[in-house]
């Protein structure tokens, strides 16, 4: 039988662009699963974000409700501790009106004696009030707050600044 060189060349080119479909077909493929792999990864640092920024969220919810439980305690407690003054110098003014009206003197000096000592009471509250503000401080969840804000307000002055300062050397290059 006569060889046909003209089927042989087909044959050939068609078993050459099946193998390079084959190898086609399997790059596209183990390209794809890198992708959706790389996509997954992604996605599960994208919920941890998002997992970590709602916690933050919630520390940082909770810090301004102590915050505000704390300075609405504190206002309460400074407005029994300034009831408690003002009634102890209404009692001491009461008493001195009294002393002042007293005809003998034993009765003026019990008198002064309760006067005396009503002045004492107001003097050791406001003694107490004084120490409270002077021993109060700020929470520690509220602390660190401050202190994360402050940082990242200094680093954004400081790029600011470095942007100003780069801006400022342009401008006496091109002048």
């Amino acid at each position: 039988p006569p060889h046909n060189w003209m089927k042989d060349f087909i044959l050939t080119v068609s078993i050459v662009i099946g193998v390079g479909g084959c190898w086609f077909a399997y790059t596209q493929n183990k390209t794809s699963k890198e992708h959706v792999a790389k996509m997954m990864k992604d996605l599960e640092s994208l919920q941890t974000a998002e997992q970590s920024l709602m916690d933050l969220q919630e520390r940082l919810e909770k810090a301004q409700e102590e915050n505000r439980n704390v300075a609405v305690e504190k206002q309460n407690l400074e407005r029994k501790m300034m009831d408690e003054i003002n009634y102890a110098k209404e009692e001491a003014c009461r008493l001195r009106e009294l002393r002042e009206g007293a005809e003998c003197e034993l009765s003026r000096r019990q008198y002064a004696e309760q006067e005396l000592e009503q002045v004492r009471m107001a003097l050791k509250k406001a003694e107490k009030e004084f120490e409270l503000r002077s021993s109060w401080s700020v929470p520690d969840a509220l602390q660190k707050w401050l202190q994360l804000t402050h940082e990242v307000e200094v680093q954004y002055y400081n790029i600011k600044r470095q942007n100003a300062e780069m801006q400022l050397a342009i401008a006496k290059d091109e002048a």
